[in-house]
């Protein structure tokens, strides 16, 4: 009989056995169900009658409409169970007996109910304790009933509750022997015979002798052992011819100067030649079945990574890698040649390897060489360059990139014309060409590049070649900003005063020169205003020093404020200062300008001390036609000074001939 005809018989009975059982647990189950409802039925009925017996208690020593309703609601949540419960039958006969007795109840609670509730006779005494004799004689036989009902109920659903585990029992054991049956069936004619073939396919894979079958079984698995024996008959003679061309490509490998292995998909060797044990210092054996990460390491793992993936995607590969043993490293260039088979399946990768140890010795001797001159060069505070005969920029140090916001890496190859802004290549033109011509070239420029203004000191020596021909120019070009920035400084300091920032005497005396000139050219009209403060020495012995620094400040700030941004306020010495006016149209201008000085320092000023009361006296000299310097200018002004001090103070004048 056939494996598939025997399966689907079998099927057939698991089938009927499975409804036969599901069938026989649904009745149970139903008969089950039913048993613990009417349980629960019997208990509410038996409950409900207790409380009916109780309220007919009440009702009996209270008779109120309270107690009326009380039992009427009892007894019609009796009537309503027991209506529920369906018919009577003979198996049920407490609950005939219950039908029964909820039935006449009403008719005995109304003649009780009937009875006076307090008899004016003996007879009507009998007659209301015979009523209530009745109704609890009743209601107790109901009670009765109610408990045999709910006893013999729990009783019907434990014996439900038995057929039903006896029936789950018998489906559960059917199922288990029917399980049974089929594993023995599967085991004995499929799985017995499958775990063979598979054991044959394995040793198959492995390479090992498999003996042939030889099966006659007229089934599936019988004809499936007689195409096996054919497969193994026809894999024997291919690995025999695969062997032998093995052995061919070996004797070639082993006799070429270049790393030849090949890889599976899962990127395990299984092929190399001798050049292998010579570069990884291993026999070829030993590396067999292990992977390519294993033999290579992390470290060139990640490199191959991703060609290794590419490679086995069918896209060939070429880069450069290394091997590390005892110390000692060399360079491969590494090809990966994708293994596609009939079918254009990629089954691995063959990698040929040439060593470039010495190239890469070499390359990176004079890598590590030109390594330190570009440190050298990139971290001296010289922008250096090397510029052709036609201009071409062959080398540039990192300065050029810090300086002018260019990349050196990108500007190499252009010319200085192309690679600079046309302003900064015009400063340096002529200077290229008188250095292309063989001359040392020495000079400064101020330049702006990347919004940063320098002041550069510039050397160009040419490169001669051993003819004494110009091949180019070296160009070294220093920052002397902080050099020329400190020199105005300093020149700047020996012209100011350090209190009030104001011009000092030194400067004093030269802008005087340079007005009294200009005015001289333009027959203009000039004045020269000289000031102190008032009774300034009682403000410093008074409020010390410091109230009268800050007095001279304010002094100062106040009489900036009163004068044209083109005229000039200075501090000759203590509380003495000078303010010289020029482009004046008349004499008249300079009083102007002194009274409002006078109204603006009469303001109180504010110290740390509080507000002080400041005045001043101004001394007004006029420079108009005919020569005078500045010394004379200076001592008629020093002269009309005294005129004010003298006069009472706080005012000007303006000295006359």
């Amino acid at each position: 009989m056939k494996i598939r005809s025997l399966f689907i018989a079998a099927g057939v009975v698991a089938v009927l056995v499975g409804v036969s059982a599901i069938a026989a647990m649904w009745m149970a189950t139903a008969a089950e169900d039913h048993a613990e409802v009417q349980q629960q039925r019997a208990q509410q009925v038996a409950r409900d009658v207790a409380g009916l017996v109780g309220v007919t208690y009440v009702f009996q020593r209270e008779r109120d409409e309270l107690s009326v309703s009380e039992w009427k609601r009892w007894h019609a949540n009796i009537a309503r169970e027991l209506d529920a419960a369906g018919p009577q039958g003979e198996s049920q006969p407490e609950l005939a007996l219950l039908k029964d007795a909820a039935a006449r109840l009403p008719v005995l609670f109304d003649r009780a109910l009937q009875t006076a509730a307090a008899p004016a006779s003996d007879f009507e005494r009998r007659r209301r304790d015979q009523a209530f004799e009745l109704l609890l004689g009743d209601t107790q036989a109901m009670a009765d009933a109610a408990f045999r009902w709910s006893r013999n109920a729990g009783d019907a659903r434990g014996d439900a509750e038995d057929v039903h585990e006896r029936v789950t029992m018998a489906a559960i054991a059917s199922f288990g022997l029917l399980i049974v049956g089929l594993a023995v069936l599967g085991v004995r004619r499929v799985l017995r015979p499958l775990a063979r073939l598979t054991a044959a396919a394995e040793a198959l894979e492995r390479g090992e002798p498999v003996p042939l079958f030889g099966s006659t079984t007229q089934d599936e698995l019988g004809t499936l052992k007689r195409r096996f024996d054919a497969m193994t008959l026809a894999l024997q003679r291919r690995t025999d011819e695969l062997r032998e061309a093995e052995q061919r490509m070996r004797k070639i490998t082993d006799n070429i100067p270049v790393v030849v292995s090949h890889f599976d998909r899962d990127m395990r060797a299984d092929f190399g030649n001798l050049a292998v044990e010579r570069v990884m210092k291993r026999p070829v054996a030993e590396l067999m079945g292990q992977t390519f990460r294993e033999i290579r390491g992390e470290a060139v793992w990640a490199i191959a990574k991703p060609h290794v993936d590419a490679v086995l995607k069918g896209q060939p590969q070429e880069f450069e890698s290394f091997v590390t043993r005892d110390g000692q490293t060399r360079y491969f260039v590494q090809r990966y040649v994708p293994d596609v088979d009939a079918n254009g399946e990629v089954q691995g990768f063959y990698s040929v390897s040439f060593d470039i140890t010495e190239r890469r010795q070499a390359e990176a001797l004079l890598a590590e060489s030109e390594k330190r001159l570009r440190d050298i060069a990139d971290n001296l505070p010289v922008m250096i360059s090397y510029i052709d005969k036609d201009e071409r920029l062959l080398f540039l140090n990192e300065t050029f990139s810090k300086w002018t916001g260019l990349d050196h890496r990108a500007t190499i190859g252009k010319t200085v014309a192309d690679a600079i802004p046309a302003p900064l290549y015009a400063q340096r033109r002529d200077h290229i060409a008188r250095a292309l011509g063989g001359e040392r070239v020495e000079f400064d420029i101020e330049s702006s590049a990347a919004g940063v203004a320098r002041s550069l000191h510039n050397l160009y020596l040419p490169d001669r070649a051993q003819d004494g021909s110009v091949r180019g120019l070296y160009a070294l070009s220093t920052d002397v900003t902080e050099h020329r920035r400190l020199q105005r400084q300093l020149a700047a300091l020996a012209r100011t005063d350090a209190l009030t920032g104001l011009p000092n005497r030194y400067c004093f005396n030269e802008q005087l020169a340079a007005v009294i000139k200009r005015a001289h050219r333009a027959q203009a009209v000039a004045a020269l205003l000289f000031l102190d403060i008032d009774k300034f020495k009682l403000i410093n012995d008074g409020h010390g020093h410091g109230v009268g620094d800050e007095v001279l400040r304010e002094f100062a700030r106040r009489l900036l404020g009163q004068v044209r941004g083109t005229d000039f306020v200075g501090r000759l010495a203590g509380d003495e200062f000078v303010v010289v006016l020029e482009s004046l149209r008349a004499a008249s201008e300079a009083e102007i300008v002194a009274g409002k000085i006078i109204e603006a320092i009469n303001q109180p000023f504010a110290t740390s001390v509080g507000a002080l009361k400041v005045g001043t006296s101004i001394g007004i000299a006029i420079r108009t036609d005919g020569e005078v310097d500045g010394e004379e200018l200076l001592g008629r002004a020093d002269q009309a000074l005294y005129l004010a001090k003298g006069e009472g103070r706080n005012r000007y004048r303006l000295h006359t001939p």
